[in-house]
């Protein structure tokens, strides 16, 4: 299976690197995609069409830095499904349990640096750590 990066990647699990890409990883859980004005077409095009068919990705999101914009594409059987969240709105990535505002992350760069603490349950390990762990940008 050919690699796929995003610009945050998150894994629920022991990690897969691909083997023409040591950087890349195989089994992403969410990818987060911030998009340009170079990559968008390429962003939600190409790359897109190809993660849909990685198996361990349930979500897909699409952040416009230019405008408070986020969409979530999320994985429900054999179907993705968008949703779309702008100024004021509160994301929700159901693969890890995570919610935030959408102002943690849009604004200028010097204002866009966020962490926050996933539930309890969750482990970046994927060794089902019952303290959670933090994710950051």
């Amino acid at each position: 299976m050919r690699a796929l990066d995003g610009d945050l990647t998150i894994i629920c699990g022991p990690e897969q690197a691909a083997s023409d890409d040591t950087d890349a990883v195989t089994n992403p859980t969410v990818i987060v995609v911030v998009l340009s004005d170079l990559t968008e077409r390429s962003d939600r095009g190409e790359k897109f069409a190809h993660s849909q068919h990685l198996a361990t990705l349930r979500e897909s999101v699409l952040v416009a830095p230019d405008s408070q914009r986020i969409e979530v594409f999320r994985r429900e059987g054999k179907t993705w499904v968008l949703s779309i969240h702008e100024a004021g709105a509160t994301i929700r990535l159901e693969s890890i349990g995570l919610e935030f505002p959408l102002a943690e992350v849009s604004g200028a760069p010097q204002e866009r640096s966020a962490c926050f603490t996933a539930p309890v349950g969750f482990s970046d390990q994927g060794k089902g750590d019952p303290r959670g762990f933090d994710i950051c940008w």
